[in-house]
């Protein structure tokens, strides 16, 4: 109970400062979690993501915590020119991706 408490909470802080914003900037959530994920997928999924994004947009990837690396790894190895902030959760790890 407490846990989902605290996404609640944690859902709100994120969402809620993007609410504020919504005239100016854009947000699109990508839900990696399950199995079946791969290095070559996590790449091809996080590239084609970036590509879609304007200066303002926010990208918030949610992925499990034991994946995370996939995501770490992509951005290095595509060199993505942005910057992310990762909040983990328990089970899950989000990464809030904004342009460079």
């Amino acid at each position: 109970m407490l846990r989902l408490i605290g996404l609640l909470i944690a859902v709100l802080i994120i969402f809620g400062s993007v609410a504020m914003n919504a005239e100016t900037k854009h947000e699109r959530v990508v839900n990696l979690t399950g199995g079946g994920l791969c290095q070559n997928s996590a790449t091809t999924i996080m590239t084609e993501e970036v590509s879609k994004l304007k200066p303002g947009d926010i990208l918030t990837v949610v992925i499990e915590t034991e994946n995370k690396h996939l995501i770490k790894a992509a951005i290095v190895l595509e060199k993505l020119p942005v910057v992310y902030e990762e909040l983990t959760d328990i089970d899950l790890t989000r990464f809030i991706i904004k342009l460079k």
